[in-house]
């Protein structure tokens, strides 16, 4: 089971790629470090504001719900004339997206509370995995300075052939226009 918390994914890729340099495939172990540097890196904890704003935003849906069940309660009480039916029926709707609100956070807050008891943290995580990125560089004989440079270079030739292209272009252009004046 692949887990969807990043932190503990990523942590998997360093025991995964710790197994890869036990059994010499370097490459491989590059390779899954290299894609875990960069979700790690792309990653943004939620802050504490983030998560006081979510607080909030729960109690306000957890009053929302509890207008509901007063106003169910109050037409409990009443006598089942058409109206209070078609009333109790109009309440299903309100019901049951307060209850997928209030459920969403609290999945939410139990996902965060246990990611943070159970995970590392993550710059701890990520450090971990610059380092054994150092440590599979140095014994491969790779830097992942040479990553960049081909990098630069594909997207040079790539912007090359592109100019050439549209040199191209305008001189068949320009040998359309000349053609037809002369």
């Amino acid at each position: 089971m692949i887990s969807k918390h990043l932190s503990v994914q990523c942590e998997g890729a360093l025991l995964e790629a710790f197994c890869m340099q036990m059994n010499k495939k370097l490459d491989d172990a590059f390779a899954l470090l290299s894609t875990a540097s960069d979700k790690i890196d792309k990653y943004a904890a939620p802050t504490a504001a983030d998560l006081q704003n979510k607080a909030e935003a729960y109690k306000g849906d957890r009053a929302d719900y509890e207008e509901v069940g007063k106003h169910a309660n109050e037409l409990a009480l009443t006598s089942q004339a058409t109206y209070v039916l078609q009333q109790i029926d109009s309440l299903k709707v309100p019901q049951t997206n307060g209850i997928g609100k209030i459920n969403g956070y609290l999945k939410f807050d139990d996902e965060t509370k246990r990611e943070t008891f159970f995970s590392r943290n993550i710059e701890d995580v990520k450090s971990d995995i610059e380092y054994s990125l150092a440590k599979i560089t140095k014994a491969s004989g790779r830097t992942k300075v040479d990553k960049t440079i081909q990098k630069s270079q594909e997207q040079q030739e790539k912007i090359d052939d592109q100019l050439k292209q549209l040199q191209d272009q305008l001189k068949q252009l320009n040998q359309d226009g000349s053609g037809g004046t002369k």
